[in-house]
């Protein structure tokens, strides 16, 4: 009997209104001990996404692939940010750094008007678990949609975080989608 392959639609994983302005704080120097709180809810406005709540994984958390596109505004296109995204393995762990992402704004127009959102179409990863296992960019440079693919390895809780490091970008925002294999 074949697997059956379940996925989900693309939903907000994360946004801030002026990442340029008033940018997250960069979490890297301390993410090992930074302990996730209840349920993902660390009192900074930056949740974390449940696997187990949003996919019903559980035992098989392996076989649950994410994958990430970002949205970035602000006049024409190239507008710059970086995203960092951590995991943790269960309810209260330390926080640990999967990578950092440094984002481009292309010429794919989200939403139409003076704001001038577009869609990320490159992506360079810093991996930094150095499982053999990598984040996956796919398409980057291309003109197309740049996407992002993480293997879960077991993490139940995901988070990510906009810095303000060299963002000339405003708005920015994550989304992402859970499928299995």
């Amino acid at each position: 009997m074949a697997t059956r392959r379940k996925s989900s639609g693309w939903e907000l994983f994360y946004s801030i209104a002026d990442v340029a302005g008033t940018p997250d704080t960069t979490r890297f120097a301390i993410a090992g001990g930074w302990a996730l709180g209840a349920y993902g809810s660390d009192g900074d406005g930056a949740d974390s996404i449940d696997l187990h709540a949003i996919a019903g994984a559980g035992n098989s958390l392996d076989s649950v692939k994410l994958e990430f596109m970002f949205s970035v505004s602000g006049t024409g296109d190239g507008k710059t940010t970086v995203f960092e995204l951590y995991n943790s393995m269960g309810i209260s762990g330390p926080r640990q750094a999967v990578c950092s992402l440094a984002l481009t704004g292309g010429t794919a127009q989200v939403v139409a008007g003076a704001a001038g959102v577009t869609w990320c179409d490159t992506a360079v990863a810093t991996d930094y678990r150095g499982t053999g296992q990598t984040v996956v960019v796919n398409d980057t440079a291309a003109n197309n949609v740049v996407s992002v693919t993480v293997p879960v390895l077991g993490a139940r809780f995901w988070e990510g975080l906009f810095t303000g490091a060299g963002s000339t970008a405003t708005i920015c925002n994550a989304y992402y989608r859970w499928y299995t294999e």
